[in-house]
């Protein structure tokens, strides 16, 4: 982030929060493999992410993640299962 240029007014950071199941991981019979991750929505990059059992499992995650990503001067979105 230090090297993507500022805006030219101070704006708060966007940052969601969402659980996704890998597209291919459940091949030959193998469980899905979830993740739970923090995105930056300027970026387009992943800021932080967590490996959990299934989407269920999420919520003992989300403090590992926010642990990860420095959340001051950001605005998280996340779905209500997480709030």
């Amino acid at each position: 982030m230090a090297h993507t240029p500022a805006a030219s007014e101070p704006l708060e950071e966007a940052m969601a929060v969402d659980g996704k199941t890998l597209r291919g991981s459940k091949k030959q019979g193998a469980p899905g493999t979830h993740l739970l991750s923090g995105l930056s929505h300027r970026l387009g990059l992943t800021l932080g992410q967590q490996a959990v059992d299934a989407k269920t499992k999420e919520l003992t995650a989300i403090e590992t993640v926010l642990e990860q990503i420095v959340l001051q001067g950001r605005v998280l979105t996340m779905e209500a299962l997480l709030t």
